[in-house]
């Protein structure tokens, strides 16, 4: 199976540029062979953390003192991710994410490509009432702590190999020949979303 590295974002507020929490876990042939995440410091114009935001994932003003901005784990982060193929469950709010993070910060974009666990379940376990990350999880018999970035990203990984199991499919190409879908592009130049024809919801 093609190797990717799922990615998942954690914000402090409504703004998507104060990410205060990522996750990467890289799968190999299917399986997890490494994973990364860090804490976040976000940009000091939007560094408040919103109730609403804490309650989901844990994380508070207090948490991030003294971690690194976004701008300072970036390099590494650019080395890991650059060239590669993400997935990401909603990629759209986690492109998005990555998006605003390099603009707030003038950095230059990476170039890479992406789909969307959710696009990818919708097209495949059609019966749920609904795709979210937790309720496809679940189905698939994972229990995990939604609303961390690195167990987020895991079960979004595991996700997209049972998805791909699912349609007897040893590649990312196939899966995306197989259930419709467009892959995601971002680099400096462009950016297309991860889309699906004919959404079954």
């Amino acid at each position: 199976m093609t190797d990717f590295i799922a990615i998942d974002f954690e914000t402090a507020n409504e703004h998507q540029a104060s990410a205060c929490a990522v996750g990467l876990v890289f799968f190999d042939n299917g399986r997890i062979s490494k994973e990364y995440d860090w804490l976040i410091r976000p940009h000091h114009s939007i560094d408040y953390f919103n109730p609403f935001n804490t309650r989901l994932h844990g994380i508070s003003s207090r948490d991030v003192t003294d971690r690194p901005q976004f701008n300072e784990i970036w390099p590494e982060m650019h080395r890991l991710i650059n060239n590669e193929i993400l997935a990401a469950h909603n990629a759209s709010f986690d492109m998005s994410v990555l998006r605003q993070l390099m603009d707030i910060y003038d950095l230059r974009y990476p170039d890479l490509e992406f789909v969307c666990t959710c696009n990818i379940a919708r097209k495949t376990w059609r019966q749920l009432p609904r795709h979210t990350l937790n309720i496809v999880g679940n189905y698939l018999g994972y229990s995990f702590n939604h609303h961390n970035a690195l167990a987020d990203a895991e079960i979004c990984g595991k996700i997209l190999v049972e998805a791909c199991t699912y349609h007897n499919c040893t590649s990312i190409d196939k899966l995306a020949e197989k259930i419709g879908m467009r892959v995601g592009v971002l680099n400096e130049t462009v950016y297309y979303p991860c889309s699906v024809s004919n959404p079954t919801r």
